[in-house]
């Protein structure tokens, strides 16, 4: 896939719904993540969607994944959901400064201003 076209992909993903969840819900999860709440980018494939599925595994309250391939994207953003992680996936290409801050702001409306930690595993291909 092109660079134009990743792009073209990010900006229709982008006009989907956002997800804010409740500050109400308890994270009644465990482990060494209990709470926690993390962006992850690159978080569609290879090693961020290992990492992210760590974070999932090890009790995080929160994740949001960026990533440009948008079929990834929501197919491992329901694979996270289904462990009990709540999950935003944001369609984005890390070299456009643009699409860095649709992720900040994305993780925002979801969490507020929780954010344990970010994890860089976007890569160009």
């Amino acid at each position: 896939m092109s660079h134009d076209d990743a792009s073209a992909e990010c900006a229709r993903a982008s006009k989907k719904q956002r997800t804010a969840f409740s500050e109400d819900e308890p994270p009644a999860r465990s482990g060494r993540c209990a709470g926690k709440f993390v962006v992850v980018t690159g978080g569609t494939q290879g090693c961020g969607e290992a990492v992210a599925h760590t974070l999932a595994d090890e009790g995080a309250a929160g994740l949001t994944i960026c990533g440009r391939n948008a079929a990834n994207g929501e197919k491992v953003k329901k694979a996270l959901e289904a462990k009990g992680c709540r999950t935003v996936y944001v369609c984005a290409d890390l070299s456009l400064v643009d699409d860095c801050e649709r992720v900040v702001a994305a993780h925002e409306e979801a969490f507020g201003d929780k954010l344990d930690g970010l994890v860089n595993c976007a890569a160009t291909t």
